[in-house]
């Protein structure tokens, strides 16, 4: 179940009750052509009342279709920012490892060179027989 803040509550009241408000509006023009008398085919012109009808009804879908617009990207963007501060977070913990890795490698490539010339020492055929003569 998500949780909203009291603004985000308060933008999803505000575009219930303009959705509401379309419905009544759409409800009405269907109600009124329904009646009888109304004519079947319309005129040419539009009444100037309709058209502001109209014009007011495609404001209120705009400002609904806009907010909800709104919405999206927010939680989009606010997505991408959670996703980007885990990205960094798994970039500085391998660049650490890295670091850990390179310094380990460093400190056993010194051993093996110190080790080494003991081990030549060791191995060496000429000082075995200059030792036994």
């Amino acid at each position: 179940m998500k949780i909203y803040s009291q603004s985000q509550m308060w933008k999803l009241h505000q575009l219930l009750i303009l959705q509401r408000l379309i419905l009544m509006l759409t409800i009405r023009t269907q109600t009124v052509s329904d009646k009888p008398g109304f004519p079947g085919k319309r005129r040419r012109g539009r009444n100037p009342v309709d058209k502001e009808y109209r014009r007011h009804k495609r404001l209120l879908r705009n400002r609904v279709s806009a907010q909800q617009a709104r919405e999206r990207k927010k939680v989009y963007v606010n997505d991408l920012e959670s996703r980007a501060t885990e990205l960094q977070e798994r970039n500085s913990k391998l660049e650490e490892s890295i670091s850990t890795l390179i310094n380990e490698n460093a400190m056993l490539r010194k051993v093996l060179m110190n080790t080494r010339p003991k081990l030549d020492e060791r191995n060496d055929p000429k000082q075995d027989q200059l030792s036994n003569s």
